[in-house]
């Protein structure tokens, strides 16, 4: 695949009609952050930064691209895009979210996004298949229903005004947070300190969940690759009961790709306990936004963020011809569902030591 600037002459197309679309492929060591917020007009750190996109490179030890579209010379949108091993061979895979510029991932230009989204499936078409998901795109006609959500907080609710905050949760779950609250739980915070308590309460959770976990390494990378990432742990007696990584991942974001609440006697409070001071911490970072990541839809999880005062925004997938993953043929459902109460029969050892194996194919 030539990666190299790249011209796409688009015909009977709704928008981009005898358009030039031009889309050049950065390396993302060659380009600064200042740079970059320059041509884009995103404001970093982000995750759309060359920073971030060699982070993953360095992370999944995996090539990584930045993305830079254009129509008719003027700056149109951004990604980054990963070349990853997969069962069925390598696919380039847009990590995270796709963004476009504002004018085109904005509600009443629905019709511009999906114009957009299969001028990348052409270019893709003859190098490999394509895979691409974003949180901007609101209307099922316009992508593939990917069963999960994000849960996002807003912190315009929420005035630095801890019974603001407690408001925020829907009425049960308010006694038992303010419980939690009387609780003598202590929150930490750590760096690469914190890896190891993490870890424990990371990969018990994980099988629960009957969910193959990542390898201590990759946290060790995450936490040497990308700056703005931390570890809030919750201790009871100075036991770690909960524990979350976060990192900034837009200006006026934070996104919390990994939180660990096992099972314990303790209930949901270590959880709200987490939750609760997972939110502070990012108001206190000057973040509007906590990402708390994705959830299945109907799930006890998805329940219970939606308790805490989190929305639910759908999360839709864009896919080339070429790409039909596990994951989006609902006849192979069963076949996850019987893998994964398997895996909760396993013993926890076992599960540490096949779970980063079985991780790089899904």
């Amino acid at each position: 695949m030539n990666l190299s600037f790249h011209n796409i002459h688009t015909q009977n197309n709704t928008y981009f009609e005898n358009e030039s679309i031009e889309i050049e492929e950065v390396d993302p060591g060659k380009m600064s952050d200042s740079r970059f917020e320059e041509i884009t007009g995103i404001k970093t750190p982000s995750v759309y930064a060359p920073s971030f996109a060699l982070a993953i490179s360095k992370i999944f030890k995996v090539q990584t691209k930045i993305v830079i579209i254009r129509r008719n010379g003027a700056f149109l949108g951004t990604s980054h895009y990963s070349i990853v091993p997969g069962l069925f061979g390598s696919h380039r895979v847009f990590f995270y979210k796709t963004v476009y510029s504002n004018f085109i991932y904005s509600h009443s230009k629905e019709d511009e996004i999906l114009s957009l989204t299969s001028l990348f499936k052409k270019y893709f078409a003859n190098s490999g298949s394509f895979l691409c998901s974003t949180i901007h795109v609101l209307n099922q006609s316009v992508g593939i229903n990917s069963d999960f959500s994000f849960f996002q907080f807003n912190f315009s609710k929420y005035n630095n005004n801890d019974d603001d905050l407690i408001n925020c949760f829907q009425k049960r779950k308010k006694s038992y947070l303010r419980k939690a609250l009387k609780m003598p739980f202590v929150s930490e915070i750590h760096r690469k300190d914190g890896i190891r308590d993490f870890y424990v309460l990371y990969t018990k959770n994980q099988k629960e969940l009957g969910s193959p976990p990542c390898s201590e390494i990759y946290f060790h990378k995450f936490l040497e690759s990308v700056a703005s990432s931390k570890i809030v742990l919750i201790k009871m007696n100075d036991i770690p009961v909960a524990g979350a990584l976060i990192f900034q991942s837009q200006k006026n974001e934070t996104f919390c790709p990994f939180i660990a609440t096992p099972r314990s006697e303790l209930q949901s409070l270590p959880a709200l306990r987490l939750y609760y001071e997972v939110i502070k911490l990012s108001m206190r970072n000057g973040s509007d936004i906590l990402n708390l990541g994705r959830s299945q839809k109907h799930s006890g999880h998805a329940h219970f963020k939606s308790q805490c005062g989190f929305i639910e925004i759908p999360v839709y997938y864009y896919l080339s011809n070429q790409l039909n993953p596990i994951a989006f043929n609902p006849s192979n459902r069963l076949m996850f569902q019987i893998a994964s109460f398997i895996w909760k029969k396993l013993p926890l050892k076992l599960t540490i030591y096949l779970g980063p194996i079985l991780q790089r194919f899904l």
